[in-house]
């Protein structure tokens, strides 16, 4: 059953464990890269910084969102949890070195304007997703957002990659 929040990633998300050397400005341009260049509007959720003895420990939480129509709007999380975050020389370039994971969520949202409230509504939002519109939802809305949500996950990768 299709409800207000469609979730097209797992429960606990897409993971990616990267252990060694980057560039995390880099990486972090690149995403807001990739959603400006999508037309994703983004909002920063969280941001704390800890400075520890053996490095920085960074925790970013970003949401991305995008207006499909008035009624469905795709959204994008991405959660930044890194460890022992240390400045590191490679050649003549400064990188980055730390233990690093990223978590990304997707779900289509239906009604994020909120203009189906009420029980008899929220029946008739119920009956619209699960009977009228649900073959779009299935064979079109979901493999768009999955789609978008796999380049992400293969663009982060590959700038992961890059001081291998």
């Amino acid at each position: 059953m299709i409800k207000k929040k469609d979730n097209v990633t797992p429960k606990n998300g897409i993971r990616i464990v990267n252990t060694g050397i980057f560039n995390f400005d880099d990486l972090c341009d690149g995403i807001q890269s990739w959603a400006d260049s999508r037309r994703y509007d983004f909002t920063e959720k969280e941001h704390t910084n800890k400075t520890h003895p053996r490095g920085q420990e960074v925790v970013y939480a970003w949401i991305f969102e995008r207006e499909i129509d008035d009624y469905v709007q795709f959204t994008i999380r991405v959660d930044f949890r890194i460890i022992e975050l240390r400045k590191v020389k490679v050649g003549d370039k400064q990188a980055d070195k730390a233990d690093m994971e990223i978590k990304i969520f997707a779900f289509i949202d239906f009604d994020y304007k909120g203009k189906w409230k009420g029980p008899l509504r929220g029946f008739l939002m119920n009956v619209y997703n699960n009977y009228l519109i649900k073959d779009k939802i299935v064979n079109v809305l979901e493999v768009n957002l999955y789609k978008e949500l796999m380049e992400l996950h293969d663009e982060i990768k590959d700038m992961l990659e890059m001081y291998k």
